[in-house]
């Protein structure tokens, strides 16, 4: 289910990026640039951020996960709690997310095939 949402949120936000860009799109077309090049920057502006988001979130994660989860703990009567997570356990969810993040975008990305150039003469 939640790359059913990861889907559907970077298909709505690459669609408007797309709309909002399209002039610029097209000039690249123009001048020579390659559909499939421009779908790959395209999804690598995506996989960059989703990259410094996992990283944040992976830091903040590992320095606030088990201090908070003590205090919970010790609320139920648990007074000792320390998890020892793997070095995967702990990079997967942001490699996930990141290669997610690249791979809609550039499914996403499939209009730039089909952008004609008579967007240049329409503004």
């Amino acid at each position: 289910m939640c790359a059913k949402a990861h889907l559907a949120v970077t298909l709505m936000t690459a669609g408007k990026l797309l709309g909002e860009e399209q002039k610029d799109l097209g000039i690249y077309r123009a001048v020579g640039f390659d559909a499939g090049r421009l779908r790959c920057s395209f999804a690598l502006r995506f996989a960059i951020t989703a990259l410094c988001g996992s990283v944040l979130g992976t830091l903040l994660g590992a320095v606030f996960t088990d201090l908070l989860t003590a205090v919970l703990m010790r609320m139920e009567g648990i007074s000792d709690f320390s998890s020892h997570p793997g070095l995967l356990t702990i990079l997967f969810p942001g490699i996930v997310v990141t290669l997610l993040s690249a791979l809609f975008a550039w499914l996403a990305a499939g209009k730039i095939r089909r952008l004609s150039l008579t967007v240049l003469v329409s503004e």
